[in-house]
C-alpha cells in the first residue's frame, strides 16, 4: 500500500533499503515485504502523491497487516491436528501466540492517539472532512 502510495522510495528506485533487504530479487524480501509496511517512521509523508487520503492508507495497512496475519495463525490451527504428536503441541502454542499478539497489535495501533495508526487515521477523516 505504501508503495502504491509513493512511499516507498527504495521500492521504486529497485535498490536494497535501509533494513538490507533487496525488495525484489529474493525470497525472504518477498515474504518480508507486508511486514516492512508496519514499520514506525518508513517515510515522510509529504512524499506521498495524495498526502490526505495516501495517509490514511499508509497508516490503516499496519493493523490490516495484522488482522490477516492473525486469520492466516487461525486457518494454520487446522493443520495441526494432522502432525505428530511431538510437534503438534508446539506449533499450536505458537500458532496462538502469533493470533494473540497480532489481534493485540491491531487494536492497541487503531487507538486514536496521534503517534499510533489510529490517531493518523483520525486526523486523515477530520482533514477529509474539511478540505474542500
Amino acid at each position: 500500500m505504501a508503495a502504491r502510495a509513493g512511499k516507498l522510495q527504495s521500492v521504486e528506485a529497485h535498490r536494497p533499503s535501509g533494513d538490507g533487504i533487496a525488495p525484489r530479487h529474493s525470497a525472504t524480501a518477498a515474504f518480508a515485504f507486508p511486514l516492512r509496511l508496519c514499520q514506525a517512521g518508513a517515510g515522510n509523508f509529504q512524499a506521498l502523491r495524495n498526502p490526505r487520503r495516501d495517509m490514511v492508507l499508509v497508516a490503516a495497512a499496519c493493523p490490516a497487516m495484522n488482522i490477516v496475519l492473525a486469520i492466516i495463525a487461525a486457518l494454520a490451527f487446522h493443520v495441526v491436528g494432522y502432525l505428530p504428536a511431538t510437534i503438534a503441541p508446539w506449533l499450536a502454542a505458537n500458532l496462538k501466540n502469533g493470533l494473540v499478539i497480532n489481534v493485540v497489535l491491531a487494536v492497541f495501533n487503531l487507538f486514536p492517539l496521534p503517534p499510533l495508526d489510529g490517531g493518523r487515521i483520525l486526523l486523515g477523516f477530520h482533514d477529509l472532512r474539511r478540505s474542500p
